[in-house]
């Protein structure tokens, strides 16, 4: 009898000391279960999402194709027969770098830029069979650099730092307070704006209005008064809204032109063009 209470004792005493130490144990998990559950959390909230990189297209709200080339196509003149298009480059979505790394550009005006009215007259037939042709433009004194893209034909376009409607009248903007492709930092993002449409007259008069036309890989090439050159390579292109000012900010990591002119014939929204180094 004393031999079969003693087993009864170590096998209870057994079973007990096991419950005790699962307990302590699931007490000890539960905080680390919740401090990681937390920690993702946190960081899915605090993730910046500059938003998608919108297709070129006629029907608004349809999905974007996959990574890679795909066509596009914006709104055809009035009274214009579409004309064929290249392939365009597919949206893609990239964070911009921490807020140590960013440029500043100033933001007061830029969700302006360029400047654009729609009471100004429309591409005429005969504007609109010049475009592509070689454009060539005299030097300005008050440009601090040139722009050519010879896929579009143009040629060495006065680039003026200034946020004047003079400035887009006479060539092509260098937002203030973005980089220059000179600047020593390698990650940078110089930032351009030209009109679609413009005054008549003017020689910016449908300087951009093809610049949905450029392909991945277009070479594009900025020189400055010393003759030094900087070549840029196309590898976006989406449209964006006017209040999308991110699109000045600094890439993680990206030595980038940006181009920017409006979307045509509505104005309303923004075409985005990027380079990166080559």
């Amino acid at each position: 009898m004393l031999l079969r209470t003693g087993l009864i004792m170590i096998v209870f005493s057994v079973l007990l000391a096991a419950g005790v130490a699962l307990v302590v144990s699931l007490r000890a998990e539960a905080p680390a279960i919740e401090g990681a559950r937390a920690a993702e959390t946190s960081t899915q909230e605090n993730e910046f999402d500059p938003g998608k990189k919108l297709e070129i297209d006629d029907e608004p709200g349809e999905e974007p194709g996959r990574e890679g080339l795909n066509p596009r196509s914006e709104s055809t003149p009035r009274g214009e027969e579409p004309a064929p298009r290249k392939e365009k480059l597919a949206s893609s979505k990239q964070k911009p770098a921490s807020s140590e790394e960013k440029s500043a550009p100033r933001r007061e005006g830029l969700e302006a830029l360029p400047v654009s009215s729609a009471d100004w007259p429309l591409p005429t037939n005969a504007e609109l069979s010049r475009i592509g042709e070689p454009r060539y433009f005299d030097p300005d004194p008050d440009a601090v650099m040139t722009l050519t893209i010879e896929a579009l034909g143009l040629y060495d376009v006065p680039v003026i730092d200034s946020s004047s409607e003079d400035a887009l009248e006479r060539g092509v903007m260098h937002v203030p307070d973005t980089a220059y492709p000179w600047d020593s930092a390698d990650q940078k993002n110089v930032f351009l704006a030209g009109h679609r449409v413009g005054l008549p007259g003017a020689d910016s008069r449908l300087l951009f209005f093809d610049l949905d036309e450029l392909s991945s890989g277009d070479s594009i090439i900025l020189e400055d008064r010393n003759g030094n050159t900087y070549k840029y390579r196309v590898t976006e292109l989406f449209k964006v809204k006017p209040s999308d000012t991110w699109v000045a900010d600094t890439l993680v990591g990206r030595d980038l032109l940006t181009l920017q002119t409006c979307t045509y014939p509505t104005f309303e929204d923004r075409l985005i063009v990027r380079a990166d180094h080559a």
